[in-house]
């Protein structure tokens, strides 16, 4: 069995990356206006424990990064390239297809599952990106 090694230091800056694509994708710039118009039920709960929601995200994102780095060192995907490809197919596979779910059995808007799913897309990607470039 391969042991893996694991670079603490881009499994931190992976994370952090997830965490500013959300941080730019949920932005005035970008989809804030429309993604609270989407979710005006669920905005009140997420305002009262946004503290909570920030540290478990991030726990969450090291998590990600952490996996998403142990698939790109096993199948031994090496570079920029080769690591947002890995990137790429985890959401194809894993993000893409629960989010497809949820519009089909609970009738979510599909913008909002675009909205979602394109920032799980971007951040993926770019996750693995950044890990694929490095040894």
């Amino acid at each position: 069995m391969q042991t893996l090694p694991i670079n603490w230091l881009v499994i931190i800056l992976a994370a952090g990356l997830r965490m500013v694509v959300g941080v730019v994708w949920y932005s005035d710039l970008l989809f804030k206006k429309k993604w609270l118009e989407l979710t005006s039920q669920i905005h009140p709960r997420m305002q009262a424990g946004v503290i909570r929601a920030v540290v478990l995200d991030s726990v969450m994102s090291l998590l990600m990064a952490l996996i998403l780095s142990s698939e790109i060192h096993f199948i031994d995907a090496r570079g920029a390239l080769a690591g947002a490809v890995v990137g790429l197919a985890n959401w194809l596979g894993f993000v893409f297809t629960v989010h497809a779910t949820l519009f089909i059995y609970q009738g979510r808007p599909l913008q909002l599952i675009a909205i979602d799913a394109g920032y799980s897309l971007i951040a993926l990607v770019s996750m693995g990106a950044v890990i694929g470039n490095w040894p």
